[in-house]
């Protein structure tokens, strides 16, 4: 593997990435479900032996990977070839205004008008559990911050239904990561001090051993946090240094090839046999997964096996910040016209599910950029 690559290669890996990124984070969240609803019957997953390997198979190679991915890339786009300056501090707050505080406004009120439709008049017969929907501006508000304190009460023990380590979420979930960002870059004249500092790479790994060590813990925002500044800081070190991203990963590239998969073989064995090592291994997968997905990527360029396609690269975002709007709706319409009575059949019910959410979001994508172009660009923050 080279060891020098040019500005443009490392742009092409990280083009290639996004769309793959997109589409693991929504798979993670289709099939992500603590009680499967099957023919109107709700049904624990450990009753359903193929849903439940497969279930684990993405715990171990997808889940909690993409997002870190996407703080380390965020960190090192931020500070890459700019002269930091308050002038260049303002300049990225009010751009980052623009693609990341307006579209995290716009889809989250998306989800609160799907969530709050069914509740007109004229659509009284779609309603059901209407006693447990309540409808305040508090409640309202929170929605843009932490949708457990929102229109359904959850209750403190019954929250936390699909983090291993806690959080707490906007109504659209996956905006989480637009929310945390936005703090993130709040704080990045503070950061770029510490990463500019001789003790920068310490101030990293100090980082790095706090997050790791806090995933034995349930501090629900702060885990997020962690997560967030971690990698982010992580991006923000390599880029202030003027680290080309490609050549220091590259160092790593026979270690992340056979650590990944064997990392996540290992959470595999750890789930059945050993559960107390499982979320040690999968901290380890993580940072294994970010140094896998880069290189993989890297590699597949460089061989000239794929190349970036800039729709399906363009429609990323609008699948991030859109798939979890629709997945269960369309889900459930899935199950009824199969009406799948084994585990085979609901497990075709999820696969089917993730096909046809991917496909009908870039339909979708393409349908809004011929005919509300202006519109979708003001939605994922490329006005």
């Amino acid at each position: 593997m080279a060891a020098n690559l040019q500005p443009s290669r490392r742009q092409q890996t990280l083009e290639l990435l996004r769309f793959p990124l997109a589409v693991a984070v929504l798979t993670i969240h289709i099939w992500n479900q603590n009680a499967l609803n099957m023919q109107g019957q709700l049904v624990e997953p450990h009753h359903i032996p193929l849903f439940r390997e497969i279930n684990i198979f993405i715990d171990s190679f997808l889940r909690h990977q993409c997002v870190p991915i996407y703080f380390f890339i965020s960190g090192f786009v931020f500070f890459l070839g700019v002269d930091w300056n308050r002038e260049t501090y303002f300049r990225k707050l009010k751009n980052r205004v623009r693609t990341l505080l307006i579209p995290y406004l716009i889809w989250n009120t998306a989800a609160i008008a799907i969530l709050t439709i069914k509740y007109l008049p004229f659509l009284e017969c779609f309603r059901t559990n209407y006693s447990d929907f309540h409808f305040s501006f508090k409640a309202l508000l929170s929605c843009f911050w932490n949708y457990t304190d929102g229109f359904y009460p959850i209750l403190l023990e019954q929250r936390d239904p699909f983090a291993m380590t806690g959080g707490i979420w906007p109504i659209n979930i996956p905006l989480w990561f637009l929310r945390d960002l936005m703090i993130v870059v709040a704080a990045t004249p503070l950061l770029y001090r510490l990463m500019k500092s001789r003790k920068g790479k310490y101030t990293v790994a100090a980082l790095g051993a706090v997050w790791f060590v806090s995933g034995y813990w349930n501090l629900w925002h702060v885990n997020q946090l962690l997560c967030a500044f971690f990698f982010f800081s992580w991006g923000a070190y390599l880029s202030i240094r003027k680290k080309d991203m490609q050549t220091e990963f590259a160092r790593y590239f026979r270690l992340s090839m056979w650590a990944y998969p064997l990392l996540g073989l290992l959470y595999v064995g750890a789930v059945h046999w050993y559960p107390e090592a499982a979320l040690t291994i999968n901290r380890l997968n993580i940072l294994a997964g970010l140094l896998f997905a880069y290189n993989a990527a890297s590699w597949l360029l460089e061989h000239n096996i794929c190349r970036p396609n800039p729709f399906l690269a363009a429609s990323s975002f609008f699948i991030y910040v859109t798939h979890y709007m629709i997945h269960s709706r369309l889900r459930r319409i899935i199950s009824v016209l199969l009406r799948p009575e084994s585990d085979m059949g609901f497990v075709a019910v999820y696969t089917l599910t993730t096909i046809l959410v991917v496909g009908l979001l870039l339909v979708l994508f393409l349908l809004m950029k011929r005919y509300t172009p202006r519109f979708l660009k003001v939605a994922i923050g490329r006005q």
